[in-house]
């Protein structure tokens, strides 16, 4: 988009105050989850410091280029956004007269539909829709002083923008929605059975497990196949080649120099050097998961219909990995809804004691059902349901 604004002015001022500047960012993360975050961005080559956690994300500093990458490459972040700046809230007067100050013509394509997500706590404006209101008149009215459609190209649709205001302590933190919907909606589950797992949440965990230091991955509760497929992406380094991000509207987005950035990565496609075996007990969540991997990972991913309890040692090759998201609450249907977990606890003690396991147990009954020896434990969501991830590493 830079690299198509015909105004001059406006082109030296994207330039030096915002191209040639490092930003804060925030990456939004399953609550839980952080420390994985933190590991995916170091494999990015960006830095966060100690301090900057908080529970559900992770603040850091980057170059444009850096978090454009980032952006659409990351399969452990939900949302990614671009912090501008904070604003007084203590007083109407302050805070419009810090909005219509702000430059928001460096950031926002002035044809853009712009939307706001407001929250607000513990601040003199409490109702976040006159909060959003007033960002909405004071930018649109700096907009059109100073920008114009004219100093872009033509969009052949409405750009859309998000921004983001946190009103908390009389200040509000105003940030840029950089990803738009959040990544688990990125499109790789065409064919769902019941209570699919979250790609970002499948990812997740095997980032927690560790997966690049096994030879197999079993996958023998697969559903609609989530685990399998955000494996592959992940060792493949995989991304989404096709999605449109919002940061492609961005007035300082360099299209050529991101187009470069890109080609490099995809030149870059190491050896696929991971064994994935994918089963499931039902037909219906079998033919889901095939339907999921055939276009991308078909001849990695070969789902079959299999039950869990027929696994044994001899699928146990190298380093293995056994991923499980057992069914819970209705999924398990009627009687004693412990009775599976102590079945499936059995299992792994048993025939499965040699692989390593990571298992979602939703809640501390099913945990001491299970009863299996783990080394971690990360307590989370899953599905509005209060749950846990156990991993035994042998």
């Amino acid at each position: 988009m830079f690299d198509r604004i015909s105004d001059r002015g406006l082109q030296r001022r994207i330039k030096q105050h915002v191209i040639g500047k490092r930003h804060r960012f925030f990456a939004v993360v399953q609550p839980g989850f952080e420390h994985a975050l933190r590991e995916e961005l170091g494999e990015f080559s960006i830095s966060t410091d100690d301090e900057t956690e908080i529970s559900g994300g992770l603040e850091f500093t980057a170059a444009l280029d850096e978090a454009f990458l980032y952006t659409a490459r990351t399969r452990c972040a939900s949302r990614v956004l671009m912090r501008l700046g904070t604003f007084r809230s203590h007083d109407y007067y302050v805070l419009e007269k810090e909005i219509s100050r702000f430059p928001w013509e460096l950031f926002v394509h002035p044809a853009a539909s712009v939307s706001f997500r407001a929250s607000s706590r513990s601040s003199m404006i409490y109702h976040t829709g006159k909060l959003e209101e007033i960002f909405q008149k004071f930018m649109g009215q700096r907009l059109m002083e100073k920008s114009s459609a004219d100093f872009f190209p033509a969009p052949d649709k409405v750009p859309e923008v998000e921004i983001v205001i946190r009103n908390e302590d009389n200040t509000a933190m105003v940030s840029l929605d950089m990803s738009g919907p959040e990544f688990y909606k990125r499109g790789s589950l065409k064919e769902r059975v019941a209570a699919p797992l979250r790609e970002t949440l499948a990812s997740l965990i095997l980032r927690e497990s560790e997966l690049f230091t096994y030879n197999t991955l079993i996958d023998p509760m697969c559903g609609s196949g989530t685990f399998s497929i955000e494996a592959a992406a992940m060792v493949r380094g995989d991304f989404s080649r096709e999605r449109e991000f919002p940061f492609m509207w961005f007035p300082f987005f360099v299209g050529k120099r991101y187009s470069n950035a890109m080609s490099r990565v995809e030149s870059e496609e190491g050896e696929f050097n991971l064994r994935i075996i994918t089963s499931d007990s039902h037909e219906a969540a079998v033919k889901a998961a095939a339907g999921n991997s055939a276009s991308e990972y078909g001849n990695v991913i070969k789902p079959e219909v299999r039950d869990f309890f027929s696994y044994g040692e001899d699928d146990i090759s190298g380093r293995t990995l056994i991923v499980l998201n057992p069914p819970y609450g209705r999924r398990i249907g009627s009687g004693d809804p412990l009775s599976l977990y102590r079945k499936i606890g059995r299992k792994l003690n048993g025939d499965l004691s040699s692989a390593s396991v990571s298992i979602i147990v939703p809640g501390i009954e099913f945990q001491k059902a299970l009863g299996i020896p783990f080394q971690k434990k990360i307590l989370f969501k899953n599905g509005g349901i209060e749950s846990a991830l156990l991993m035994r590493r042998v």
